[in-house]
């Protein structure tokens, strides 16, 4: 499939879940910004509520950033890629966007989700070069699925990755490289190849990616993040210029030979205080995962926590509506943790995934 990298005018990269009002709302904020270098990309976590959010990309940056993705990883015209993510995020455009620049061949698969048929077409299509987020990946290694010969790369990013699912792929022979990215800065910043050594669970930083820490935080030096973000709220737009961006992450940065690398240590806003010890709730999914993988749930369910005046917060678990073995997951999960205990379920349904896998709130 033919790709042009030079098209003329504003690319516009709109989710099918977005109001058209609200669409037009943030259309009217963004015109004055545009030319024909603009790409427009939504949030992957973007849905039909009220909340939308935006980005301004320069698409000249995203190509020159695909060469060096390509580059890292000696990817070439003898190379095979497959649409496996939607076209309109980052990580599906990505992949039209390398395969493009590495003039390689591109197989464009628009069926809907089934791993059966998507591993039976990688076999047949001889595809070298994947993308996939946890959930792909999961689907996958489930049915037993040995990697393909022809594969070489298979990026996986998007979610957190399950320890047993990933050792099970390494298992089967998938090479996997870990990848951390997120919209705004045109998909992943740093990646590990699985089985490197040296830097346990830190990924490295791509050329011409720099973090720096000031008081707010870890910050992202990259000619590669969006030029500007429109959020929609229920009355108004919210427009925010960016020169570097504030990672949403706790991280740990270390240097070594001029190279950085991190590692991801969870969102941040997710300490908190039970009778005066510190917790992280994503400290807590890592550490009962391998419950979580017994029910096939490591990406579907979500710690969160309420307000209590006794214990200062009460622990709690987002779960899918109608799950078959509530009572038996929360024992158990509560045998593992100990403290706290899960207090509380809150409830969501199909319409709270979103097209990756992820869960949306």
């Amino acid at each position: 499939m033919d790709f042009d990298l030079n098209t003329i005018g504003p690319t516009i990269l709109k989710p099918e879940s977005v109001d058209s009002t609200i669409f037009s709302k943030l259309e009217k904020s963004w015109k004055e910004y545009l030319n024909d270098d603009s790409l427009i990309v939504f949030s992957s976590g973007t849905s039909g509520n009220s909340k939308v959010k935006c980005f301004q990309h320069s698409k000249q940056n995203l190509i020159r950033k695909s060469k060096i993705i390509n580059q890292v990883f000696n990817i070439g015209a003898d190379d095979r890629f497959i649409t496996s993510l939607p076209r309109r995020h980052v990580g599906g455009y990505s992949i039209f966007l390398r395969s493009a620049c590495a003039h390689a061949t591109l197989i464009e698969d628009s069926s809907k989700w089934s791993p059966v048929k998507f591993y039976e077409k990688l076999v047949k299509e001889n595809i070298t070069i994947l993308s996939l987020v946890p959930t792909q990946l999961h689907d996958l290694i489930s049915m037993g699925y040995k990697s393909p010969k022809s594969l070489r790369i298979v990026y996986l990013g998007g979610d957190k990755v399950s320890p047993t699912i990933l050792d099970k792929a390494i298992d089967l022979g998938w090479p996997i490289v870990l990848c951390y990215g997120m919209t705004e800065s045109g998909s992943q910043i740093a990646y590990k190849m699985v089985g490197d050594t040296g830097t346990n669970e830190f990924l490295q930083l791509y050329p011409e990616h720099n973090i720096v820490k000031n008081t707010a935080g870890y910050e992202l030096n990259s000619p590669f993040v969006c030029s500007r973000s429109f959020v929609s709220y229920d009355d108004k737009i919210e427009i925010t210029n960016y020169n570097n961006f504030l990672l949403e992450d706790n991280i740990e940065l270390i240097e070594k030979d001029d190279i950085q690398y991190i590692k991801i240590l969870g969102r941040k806003g997710r300490d908190f205080n039970y009778k005066g010890k510190l917790y992280n709730l994503d400290e807590l999914h890592k550490n009962v995962s391998h419950i979580l993988d017994e029910y096939d749930l490591f990406n579907s369910v979500l710690f969160t926590t309420i307000d209590d005046l006794r214990t200062g917060k009460k622990l709690g678990i987002k779960l899918l509506k109608g799950f078959e073995y509530e009572k038996e997951l929360i024992d158990k999960l509560n045998d593992s943790l100990m403290n706290p205990q899960i207090c509380f379920v809150e409830y969501y349904d199909e319409k709270n995934l979103t097209e990756l896998g992820k869960v949306r709130f």
